[in-house]
């Protein structure tokens, strides 16, 4: 496997390729309800040209502060268009913060703590090995939680669990000296409180990356101990073929892995995002494979939800057809609400095309669609829920309050809060009266 470029496919991604945002899709299970959205939406970044990019938005577990990484020059401090930084978005004050402001580097695939206190990020510097850090907001630290063993060594996509003491991450660096070659990429997790490193994945040149895919597909419970990945090496030597690569569960207390998925052929493949609930007990991942045996065409990308409980795997899109595709979803605390992408019309609207994509939401718990998004002829992209579910931040070219200022390839942070239903007043209350029966003396 050729070593991947992290940079290059985050920022092509938030380019907006269509045909990568159109991998999956997502569509409608038999005698499903569905619902139309209609929450406020909220426009976080205003760029002044069509070149800047703001892309890969996160949540905090409250919805309060948006985190993303951006290209734009939103202070007017001409900063080069290639030059990405974090940025914060605190939707409480309605404040835009700059967290990376150094000249010299690119910041990128930034992610917050649930709690939203820590945020991790790459940092890029001129000698172009990239590295994981660490920033706390209320001390406004900057923390380096690696060091790049070789110029050709990289650390990437780091993802916190809800109070930032944990850090999962992709790297083809021999922290520990065992001999790992540049081409090998293994999952990595640092613990903040001792400050150690732990390798969890063992690979071996020309058998696959522990990462799998490039470790594009990883993320990790609030409390740390459960880890969702993608990887094509056969962690349990049970004679697993290099692809299609298989959705894997690492508990980093038993110290044990659990494959979840078994592809069915080696054309399929699972999308490079996957998502696993706050408590652990869900993950939602986008694929083509055929797990059970209907029929499912090559690149018709479907959303699945694996119970780890239960252990159940249930398909929760039907597309119509190969050109219909759901991709990247997002879980909520407990699993019962998944926002992802798709160009599929749930709703029989036969208003959607093809080439764009629009933001959904699935709910496990009444069975229905809800369409957050309607930007016909322009794409939405990369949603992420909110732990009580109820916000999505996403990334869109789409102009929504069609004020003529959004290019096709400006690509803008836009947040959904789904409106506060108050429950009906109390009736007041009937004062209780005594009733006294008369006393029959016998």
């Amino acid at each position: 496997m050729n070593k991947p470029n992290p940079l290059s496919f985050r920022i092509l991604t938030c380019l907006g390729s269509v045909a990568l945002a159109a991998l999956l899709l997502m569509a409608l299970h038999a005698g499903l309800v569905s619902a139309q959205g209609g929450g406020p939406l909220t426009r976080v970044t205003l760029a002044e040209d069509v070149s800047p990019i703001s892309c890969f938005p996160k949540i905090s577990a409250d919805g309060t502060k948006i985190l993303f990484d951006n290209g734009a020059d939103v202070f007017g401090e001409c900063n080069d268009t290639n030059q990405f930084a974090t940025w914060l978005y605190d939707t409480s004050t309605l404040t835009l913060t700059r967290l990376i402001s150094d000249s010299d580097l690119l910041a990128f695939e930034s992610d917050i703590s649930g709690d939203g206190t820590k945020i991790a990020y790459v940092k890029v510097a001129s000698a172009y090995e990239a590295d994981i850090w660490l920033y706390d907001l209320s001390t406004m630290k900057h923390t380096r939680i690696t060091t790049a063993t070789d110029t050709d060594r990289d650390s990437y996509r780091p993802k916190l669990n809800y109070d930032g003491t944990k850090i999962v991450f992709v790297s083809n660096s021999d922290f520990l000296n065992q001999g790992i070659p540049a081409s090998q990429y293994e999952l990595w997790l640092y613990d903040t409180t001792t400050q150690t490193l732990t390798r969890l994945t063992t690979s071996s040149p020309g058998s696959g990356n522990g990462a799998g895919n490039g470790g594009y597909a990883l993320d990790i419970s609030d409390d740390g101990t459960k880890i969702a990945f993608a990887s094509n090496v056969d962690l349990l030597n049970g004679g697993t073929i290099r692809y299609p690569i298989e959705v894997w569960l690492y508990d980093t207390v038993a110290m044990t892995y659990t494959r979840l998925t078994s592809g069915t052929d080696a054309s399929r493949e699972v999308a490079p995002e996957l998502s696993i609930s706050r408590d652990g007990t869900k993950i939602a991942f986008g694929g083509d494979v055929d797990y059970f045996g209907q029929g499912i065409p090559d690149d018709s990308w479907q959303i699945w939800l694996y119970d780890t409980e239960a252990m159940t795997l249930t398909r929760i899109t039907t597309a119509s057809d190969s050109s219909r595709l759901s991709f990247h979803p997002s879980l909520n605390s407990d699993g019962s609400r998944i926002a992802f992408v798709s160009n599929a019309d749930f709703l029989n609207q036969g208003n959607i095309q093809f080439n764009e994509s629009e933001i959904w939401l699935y709910d496990t718990m009444t069975m229905t669609y809800t369409r957050i998004t309607t930007s016909p002829g322009r794409t939405s992209l990369t949603p992420v829920i909110s732990a009580d579910g109820s916000a999505i931040a996403f990334m869109s070219n789409a102009d929504f309050f069609d004020q003529g200022d959004i290019g096709e390839l400006q690509k803008e942070i836009w947040l959904y809060e789904f409106p506060v239903i108050e429950p009906p007043p109390s009736p007041t209350p009937i004062p209780q009266q005594r009733v006294y029966l008369p006393l029959v003396l016998k």
